[in-house]
């Protein structure tokens, strides 16, 4: 059983969709379907600004991310915060995004230059993880 939080990380980092759930000003959780990459176990999302999960976050930075694979599901609680495109982080975790999906974006420089373009990036810190089995 995997049970620790760098191996349920691991066992996500390779999957290509997950959802991001955020809380509405209602306190209702909204869900939409993210691509992410993992570094140094956090999670980057890479996002359109404005977004309604931008407006979000900023408001409430709790949210919930669900990763499914075969019959399990891994459930992440985390607290999130926005990265400016401004940010001197910003190009590392974007090119980690732009690599993992750089068949959908074309080479790197370009889809380095795509998520650039009116974006900003979300990154969660997890702060509970489990899996569930079906």
């Amino acid at each position: 059983m995997i049970n620790s939080k760098k191996e349920l990380m691991s066992l996500i980092k390779n999957e290509m969709i997950a959802s991001l759930g955020t809380y509405n000003p209602d306190g209702i959780l909204v869900r939409v379907n993210i691509w992410f990459a993992i570094v140094d176990n956090k999670i980057y999302i890479a996002s359109i600004n404005p977004s309604k999960k931008n407006i979000n976050i900023r408001k409430n930075p709790n949210v919930v991310i669900e990763a499914k694979f075969g019959n399990r599901k891994v459930i992440i609680n985390g607290k999130a915060k926005i990265i400016a495109s401004t940010d001197p982080s910003f190009n590392v975790y974007a090119q980690h995004i732009a690599s993992k999906y750089q068949r959908y974006f074309g080479p790197p420089r370009l889809a380095l230059n795509e998520i650039k373009q009116n974006r900003i990036l979300i990154e969660i810190e997890p702060i509970k993880i489990k899996m569930i089995e079906s």
